[in-house]
């Protein structure tokens, strides 16, 4: 537990330091560093907060570490997340041929399509590791 509130306030730190970074320096970077930066302060305030319950609500964390390790509970995220892995490569599939067809810039259409061949061997890649070990 310690550990992973060390974590969520160097998390933190950096986040404060790219998000200055971010405004401070103009440069191609600023967004980026801007939105990485308040992304990682966002993470890490709900890690500490969600912490604090903890150690103010000793039953809290007792329940939240038993769901979290419940069977069912894993099997339901690994289902959904096949699943929302399915909806976003066929998502990606059907943005790239409207990138194409409005003949947007060939990196954009690469990317998508390169994304979409990157998930298709995963997925055969996993299939083919679980069969072998299953």
């Amino acid at each position: 537990m310690k550990k992973k509130k060390t974590a969520s306030l160097l998390l933190l730190i950096a986040g404060i330091a790219l998000l200055f970074f971010g405004l401070l320096v103009d440069s191609d970077l600023s967004p980026i560093s801007i939105g990485l930066g308040s992304g990682f302060i966002g993470g890490a305030v709900a890690n500490v907060i969600k912490y604090k319950k903890f150690v103010h609500n000793p039953q809290y964390a007792k329940e939240y570490k038993v769901e979290a390790n419940d069977p069912r509970n894993i099997e339901i995220k690994t289902m959904a997340l096949a699943k929302s892995g399915s909806i976003l490569s066929i998502l990606v599939v059907i943005l790239s041929l409207i990138t194409s067809a409005t003949q947007q810039s060939l990196w954009v259409t690469a990317t998508l399509v390169g994304l979409f061949a990157i998930h298709s061997i995963l997925t055969v890649y996993f299939i083919n590791k679980l069969n072998k070990t299953m």
